[in-house]
C-alpha cells in the first residue's frame, strides 16, 4: 500500500529537529544514471587504476581470511602511509575516506547546539551538510581574491576573537573551485588559529598541486589537522580509505570515536597492494601525464571566452585533476556533454554559472576542448 505523503509517520515525530532540517548531501553519483554508455567526469576521479585487480587479487590472497575481524589501525599500512605522506605513523589514523575523517573531527571536539566551525565558501558541500547533521553553527566567511584565492584573514580573525569556533576548516586546493589558497594565506591562518581552534586542512587534490603539504607543519602546531585521501591521485575512489593526520594529542581523542572496524581487511590488503614502490611510480608517471594535459586544456581555453563561438566564460587556474569553468548556461553545458556521452557536474549552487570537469585521457580531452570551444 502506498504511503501518504502528508500523513505524519512515527519517524516524523520522533526525529531529531535539526536532521530534520537536513538535506542530505548529493554526491555526484546520485545525481545521475550509472550507466556504461557515459564517461563520468564529474567527481574528479582517476582514470586510471594502480594495479589488475583480477591478477593481483588472485596473487595476494586478500580475499582470504574474511571470516575474522580486521585489525583497528593495521600498522603495516599506517607505516606506508607515513613514509608517502612524510611524517610519523603515530600521526597517522586511517578512516574511511575523507568524509569520515570530517565527521570524527567535528564529533570529537564540537558539542552540538553549542559550538561553531568556520568554513570558507566555495567549498566542499559536506562541510554544511556536517555541521547540519551534527548541530553545529557554520560560520562562513567566503574566499576572497581573484579565483578564490585568497582568505578572508581578518573576518577570520575576527570570528576566532568573538565567536570562538573550535575548528577553522578549508580545503586546498579547492573544491568545487580547483584553485589553490595562497601559501601566506595558509600560514597567516596556522598563526591566527594558534591556541585559539584547531585547523583542519582537507587535501583531497594536494597531489596535482606545486604547493608542500602542511603535513610537516603538524611537528610544531599541534593544532593542525591535515586531511588525506587515496581516492584521488592514487586511484582508489572505490576503495574508500582516508587518512587523518594530526599530533598525538588530537587522535587520543579522534580514536575514542572512530568505529571499533573502520576499513575492512580487503580495504587493507588492496591499499598495500597499490601503494608498493612499483605501483607508487605508475601513479607518480599519471600526475605528470594530468598536469600536462591540464596545461594542454588551460592553453586550449585561455582565449575561449572571447570568441562568439565559445561558451567559455572563465577558466579557474586549476591545481587539482578537474577544472571548474564559467560558462554562458551551466544546464545547456551539461545536456550539451550528456548527449556526446560524458557526464560533468553543475557548479552554479557554489560558484554562479560554473561546471566541473575532470581531466582524464587524450581522446576525451580533446572532445572536452571541441565541446567547450565550438558549441
Amino acid at each position: 500500500m502506498a504511503q501518504d505523503k502528508n500523513k505524519t509517520t512515527l519517524a516524523d515525530s520522533l526525529v531529531r529537529p535539526n536532521i530534520k532540517q537536513t538535506k542530505a548531501y548529493m554526491s555526484a553519483r546520485s545525481l545521475t544514471e550509472n550507466s556504461e554508455e557515459f564517461t563520468f567526469l564529474d567527481a574528479a576521479e582517476s582514470h586510471v587504476s594502480p594495479f589488475d585487480p583480477d591478477t593481483d587479487l588472485k596473487q595476494t590472497g586478500i580475499l582470504d581470511n574474511l571470516n575474522s575481524y580486521p585489525d583497528q589501525q593495521p600498522e603495516m599500512l599506517a607505516q606506508k602511509l607515513a613514509q608517502i605522506y612524510k611524517t610519523s605513523a603515530q600521526n597517522i589514523l586511517i578512516t574511511r575516506g575523507s568524509e569520515e575523517a570530517i565527521r570524527l573531527v567535528m564529533q570529537s571536539f564540537c558539542v552540538p547546539s553549542k559550538d561553531c566551525m568556520i568554513t570558507c565558501p566555495p567549498t566542499f558541500a559536506l562541510y554544511a551538510v556536517e555541521c547540519s547533521i551534527q548541530d553545529i553553527k557554520n560560520i562562513q566567511i567566503l574566499r576572497t581574491g581573484k579565483d578564490y584565492k585568497r582568505l578572508d584573514l581578518a573576518a577570520i580573525e575576527k570570528s576566532l576573537i568573538t565567536k570562538a569556533p573550535k575548528i577553522v576548516m578549508i580545503c586546498n586546493p579547492g573544491n568545487p573551485s580547483s584553485t589553490q589558497i595562497h601559501q601566506d594565506d595558509i600560514a597567516a591562518l596556522v598563526a591566527l588559529c594558534r591556541d585559539r581552534a584547531l585547523l583542519v586542512i582537507d587535501e583531497a587534490y594536494i597531489e596535482y598541486s606545486d604547493q608542500p603539504s602542511c603535513t610537516p607543519l603538524i611537528g610544531d602546531n599541534d593544532h593542525i589537522i591535515v586531511l588525506r585521501t587515496l581516492s584521488k591521485s592514487y586511484g582508489l575512489a572505490g576503495l574508500r580509505c582516508g587518512s587523518i593526520i594530526a599530533s598525538p594529542s588530537v587522535l587520543n581523542y579522534v580514536r575514542r570515536v572512530i568505529a571499533p572496524y573502520p576499513v575492512g581487511r580487503q580495504t587493507y590488503g588492496i591499499a598495500l597492494l597499490a601503494l608498493s614502490n612499483e605501483r607508487l611510480k605508475l601513479m607518480h608517471e599519471h600526475r605528470k601525464y594530468i598536469a600536462a594535459e591540464r596545461a594542454r586544456i588551460q592553453s586550449a581555453l585561455k582565449n575561449a571566452g572571447s570568441e562568439n563561438t565559445s561558451c567559455v566564460q572563465h577558466l579557474f587556474p586549476s591545481a587539482a585533476n578537474f577544472m571548474a569553468i564559467k560558462v554562458k548556461d551551466p544546464v545547456k553545458t551539461v545536456s550539451l556533454f550528456k548527449k556526446h556521452g560524458l557526464i560533468i557536474r553543475d557548479r552554479s549552487a557554489a560558484i554562479p554559472n560554473c561546471v566541473n570537469i575532470a581531466i582524464t585521457d587524450k581522446a576525451t580531452n580533446d572532445k572536452i576542448i571541441s565541446l567547450l570551444t565550438k558549441n
